[in-house]
C-alpha cells in the first residue's frame, strides 16, 4: 500500500498506523497461534489474577467465583478457534 494512501486513511480514520502482530484485549492479533510464545501474554494475564488472591482471604467456593469469572472475561469467542500448543 503507497505510504501517501496509508497517511490519508489514517487522517480519515482517526487512528494510528501500526504493525502486526498487536495486542487487543490482551491477545495477540496475527501473531502464529501454534507457538508457545503467543499465548504468553494470554498466561501472564490470567496468572496475574491468580496469585493476587490470597488464600486465607478467599474461600474455595469464592475462589471458584473469581476463576470462572476471570475466564468468563477472556474473549473466548475470538481464541476459540485456536489450538493452545502444549510445550
Amino acid at each position: 500500500v503507497p505510504n501517501l494512501f496509508l497517511q490519508g486513511a489514517a487522517s480519515f480514520l482517526h487512528c494510528k498506523i501500526g504493525s502486526f502482530p498487536f495486542i487487543y484485549l490482551g491477545f495477540p492479533v496475527w501473531a502464529n497461534p501454534r507457538l508457545v510464545s503467543t499465548w504468553d501474554p494470554v498466561v501472564n494475564s490470567i496468572e496475574k489474577r491468580l496469585f493476587s488472591w490470597k488464600n486465607r482471604y478467599v474461600s474455595l467456593g469464592g475462589r471458584v467465583v473469581l476463576i470462572n469469572s476471570v475466564l468468563a472475561a477472556i474473549p473466548v469467542f475470538d481464541i476459540s478457534f485456536l489450538k493452545i500448543p502444549t510445550k
